[in-house]
């Protein structure tokens, strides 16, 4: 059975921030990253539910199913919340703090278009680990 969830990397002064080995290969993979228009929350989200069924997974579990998600844009597009919120804490709390500037600055953020909720639903996922509010505080 696949683990749901995250594995956050601890050291001995708390949460390792740096990026895991696996991450760089993924970075320069996607630096001529496609820059077609993101997927549509609905396509998302049936796309991770599809993903969570497949495996056995409880698709009610919204932290689960958030897991599942795929980042719609960036270094990391196509990656699944999970696999970014074990591989880069960095990114992950550089990425929160850019969606609290949205929330405060909606004018000059993309409010409604697709990438803005998708940046929405990862700020959600990660706030749902007491581990991933720890990289954001």
């Amino acid at each position: 059975m696949a683990s749901w969830e995250p594995s956050f990397r601890r050291g001995p002064y708390g949460l390792v921030m740096n990026d895991s080995a696996e991450v760089m290969p993924i970075k320069n993979q996607h630096r001529e990253n496609d820059r077609s228009k993101s997927l549509s929350a609905v396509t998302v989200r049936a796309q991770a539910e599809a993903v969570l069924k497949k495996a056995g997974g409880d698709i009610s579990n919204s932290k689960h199913l958030f897991g599942c998600f795929e980042l719609q844009f960036g270094c990391f597009r196509g990656m699944s919340f999970k696999w970014i919120l074990e591989n880069s804490p960095g990114y992950d709390g550089w990425l929160v703090a850019e969606s609290e500037k949205d929330l405060a600055n909606p004018k000059e953020s993309e409010a409604y278009g697709d990438r803005w909720v998708n940046k929405m639903a990862f700020k959600k996922y990660v706030e749902f680990f007491e581990e991933g509010r720890e990289l954001v505080a």
